[in-house]
């Protein structure tokens, strides 16, 4: 006698690599990427004014934070050793993780 295994399943899988919010993302620029020892920071409207940054490296520890409080900012980034970064500004409202390459 041959039994037949007739058991259906299904696997649904979704991974979260990152929190996206358009609205901080679209008016923000960040540059020159890859970098050598200045980041330049713009941001196009004045509700993102006073957020927070961190950089963070590949182990998700925080090497640097502080505070964008211009339009303009600049992030001395002269003392990050060379390799793959991230940025991460926030605020109460938003968030978003951008990548960074220092030469």
């Amino acid at each position: 006698m041959t039994h037949r295994d007739t058991s259906e399943f299904s696997l649904n899988s979704s991974i979260t690599v990152g929190i996206h919010t358009a609205a901080f993302d679209d008016n923000l620029m960040i540059y020159p990427n890859p970098a050598n020892s200045k980041l330049f920071v713009e941001l196009s409207e004045s509700k993102f004014q006073n957020a927070d940054f961190k950089i963070l490296n590949m182990l998700g520890e925080t090497v640097m934070n502080g505070q964008l409080k211009e339009m303009q900012n600049v992030i001395n980034v002269n003392t990050l050793g060379k390799g793959i970064y991230f940025l991460q500004l926030y605020n109460a409202d938003n968030l978003v993780i951008r990548k960074i390459i220092m030469n």
